[in-house]
């Protein structure tokens, strides 16, 4: 019972109510030889593979089989009297354990001609990638729809107004969270129509694929976005074109890692994000399926255990995980304000655009911003190499260096207490950080620079 409570991946759950299983040895239960063959079939006539059948005289366990692929089931077996009755138990998960009872009178001298047991092959991945895309911000708070979510909230069924095809599969509905995903299932799929569908609003994210979650979940940024208890604006607006494009952006919303540091009406006071989800039909691959595409206005990837990016098969199956707590894929850059990602199953596989700048490294806007005392730095390193982290004032002298030293790949962070080097506050006023790596992966001997301003209030 413990292990059913906490979820023990190595025990069978029953997802729906059991099936039957049928036998044609229900209809002839007399045995005439040492053995057993027959197909084992569902309610709907089709072969059942892996049923396991066991057969018991006075009972202890004799002999045992497993269907294949055909649903063939051959057991084998001897030192049984004439004359005697055994107990036939066929078992598969989903299914109602079947019992028969058999009449064994005599074995006539036939051979068994078992039935080979073929292991299917595994099906293929869909093959869907990612490419660093060209960046093109498509403004939607104007035109668009507010779809008036609050913190951790739901609405189902958005109507896109065409067929959108995903991992070979068409849907023309939307669910989107306030959390910076969106769904083509809601939840479980339930077959039946007889179990209300009740989605949660699931904020602390995932890796991809993972049990949990919607079905067909597609992850721009799936982190926990919070409206600071109903004080901080919640703008996700959606806008389709009617004929094959659906925008769905969420607008300048805070990160609830830090929502507290959020004040009303002053939108620098706490890190927020702003990003877009595209779903193109009408650029589609030789399948039909249609494109996905990422764009990222400003992003802060700020939280204890990092955000979540990707796309996910509506059976979980399979899917492409971009980045998760920190961790990118090969061939990701990390996230960046004006990096597009797009989805297909165009290409020849993962990896950055050929027409587009290799990156092994990303800057993260500082936070607080404006700040008073102090303000952190989040820059993420795709490999190792030499860091510089400095500060600059308006007039390009450098003040104070934060960090200078040779640095592995991942997520790091650094603060600044507005200080100079010998330890005096600076005034208030704007100040640039430049973040400078140099490795083997840059090819230029200044390496690769990235600057971002902040400005400090006394």
């Amino acid at each position: 019972h413990v292990y059913g409570v906490l979820g023990d991946p190595s025990l069978p759950v029953w997802l729906r109510e059991p099936a039957d299983l049928t036998t044609d040895l229900v209809q002839n239960p007399s045995l005439s030889s040492s053995h057993i063959s027959t197909i084992v079939r569902d309610e709907s006539g089709e072969p059942l593979m892996d049923v396991v059948g066991a057969l018991l005289y006075n009972g202890d366990l004799i002999a045992k089989g497993l269907s294949n692929q055909d649903g063939y089931l051959d057991i084998d077996f001897d030192d049984v009297p004439n004359g005697s009755t055994l107990d036939l138990y066929l078992n598969k998960p989903q299914f109602f354990q079947k019992y028969i009872s058999l009449n064994f009178s005599a074995d006539d001298g036939t051979e068994l001609v078992a039935h080979d047991y073929l292991i299917p092959d595994p099906e293929p991945a869909y093959g869907y990638n990612f490419i660093i895309s060209d960046y093109n911000w498509k403004e939607i708070s104007d035109i668009g729809e507010n779809l008036s979510l609050v913190d951790d909230s739901i609405i189902r069924d958005i109507d896109l107004g065409f067929n959108f095809k995903y991992y070979g599969e068409t849907f023309n509905k939307l669910t989107v969270c306030s959390n910076g995903w969106v769904s083509f299932l809601p939840c479980l799929n339930d077959e039946s129509g007889e179990t209300e569908c009740a989605p949660l609003p699931y904020f602390f994210n995932n890796s991809i694929t993972n049990p949990l979650g919607s079905y067909g979940m597609i992850a721009p940024f799936f982190d926990d976005l919070d409206d600071n208890g109903g004080t901080e604006p919640f703008d996700v607006y959606s806008w389709k074109n009617g004929v094959d494009s659906i925008i769905v952006e969420w607008d300048n919303v805070a990160n609830g890692e830090h929502d507290e540091d959020c004040i009303e009406g002053d939108q620098e006071s706490c890190p927020r994000e702003t990003f877009q989800l595209i779903l193109d039909g009408a650029n589609t691959d030789e399948l039909g399926n249609g494109a996905i595409i990422f764009q990222y206005k400003e992003i802060n990837d700020i939280d204890d255990h990092g955000c979540t990016v990707g796309i996910e098969a509506p059976d979980k199956d399979e899917g492409v995980e971009y980045l998760f707590n920190y961790q990118l894929a090969e061939g990701a850059s990390g996230l960046a304000n004006g990096l597009a990602i797009k989805f297909t199953t165009e290409g020849n596989g993962m990896g950055v655009n050929p027409s587009s700048t290799p990156q092994n490294f990303t800057l993260m806007q500082n936070y607080p911003n404006p700040f008073n005392p102090s303000t952190t730095i989040q820059y993420h390193l795709n490999q190792q190499g030499t860091v510089n982290v400095s500060v600059y004032n308006l007039s390009g002298q450098k003040i104070r260096q934060l960090v200078d030293s040779h640095q592995d790949p991942g997520q790091h962070s650094l603060s600044w207490d507005g200080k100079d080097e010998k330890g005096i506050a600076v005034g208030s006023g704007m100040y640039f950080y430049r973040l400078n790596v140099h490795s083997s992966f840059s090819g230029t001997r200044d390496g690769l620079s990235k600057t971002g301003k902040m400005i400090l209030l006394r």
